[in-house]
């Protein structure tokens, strides 16, 4: 078994990554007493390769064969960063070339969306996918 690592940051939360659109307003209505912000923890991944939106709401070739739930956390020094770790395991070959972070296990809401040089893997290989939001305070 392989385990590759893939480390994705975002500053800000709207700095650096692609968050979609669908994923702001799934935040906006979490801060007026909607759905809650800490579901967006499934990660997927998949062999699209078609440049990332912030129209989308899906992967545009998912991998199989389910989403995986991570692991959150506040790493420090300091409590300004989510983080969500997630080990996808492959039980087939080919490249995996897009990652996204859903709401949900199936359907959901899509919030940041990524593609990436291709990671050929093999049957039993598997890769950590890392995200990081950073939150400044202050002004912008």
């Amino acid at each position: 078994m392989i385990l590759l690592s893939v480390a994705l940051l975002v500053l800000g939360c709207f700095v650096v990554g692609l968050v979609t659109n669908a994923g702001v307003q799934y935040e906006v209505n979490a801060f007026a007493g909607g759905p809650q912000v800490s579901a967006i923890n499934y990660h997927d991944s998949g062999t699209g390769t078609t440049p990332a939106a912030v129209t989308d709401t899906a992967l545009e070739d998912p991998a199989g064969p389910a989403r995986v739930l991570g692991t959150q956390s506040t790493p420090g020094p300091s409590t300004n960063v989510y983080q969500t770790v997630a080990t996808i395991s492959y039980g087939a070959a080919g490249p995996i070339t897009e990652w996204g972070l859903f709401s949900a296990p199936t359907g959901g809401t899509l919030w940041d969306h990524r593609i990436f040089d291709a990671i050929n893997v093999i049957s039993g290989n598997t890769i950590e996918f890392t995200y990081s939001c950073v939150f400044p305070s202050g002004g912008l």
